[in-house]
């Protein structure tokens, strides 16, 4: 098992939130979280909790299992 699949949110996320027209700023709002912790993820200069993974999948208005599958075949 990889221990490094999570680190790799980054380019699933930028994409999912692209898609929807997102910027990171909007995305942190409708997540209720700093601006510049989208951008650490997107970078994959920081790692989320799961709590957090609910949480962005909720503002991406997904599941967070679609937003783990996204990371998944990212890989």
């Amino acid at each position: 098992m990889k221990n490094h699949r999570i680190a790799l949110l980054g380019v699933p996320l930028r994409k999912l939130r692209n898609d929807m027209n997102l910027t990171q700023w909007g995305l942190a709002d409708r997540c209720s979280i700093d601006p510049s912790y989208i951008s650490l993820l997107e970078n994959n200069m920081k790692s989320p909790k799961l709590s957090t993974v609910f949480i962005i999948a909720d503002g991406l208005g997904i599941k967070a299992s679609e937003l783990v599958r996204a990371i998944e075949e990212y890989m």
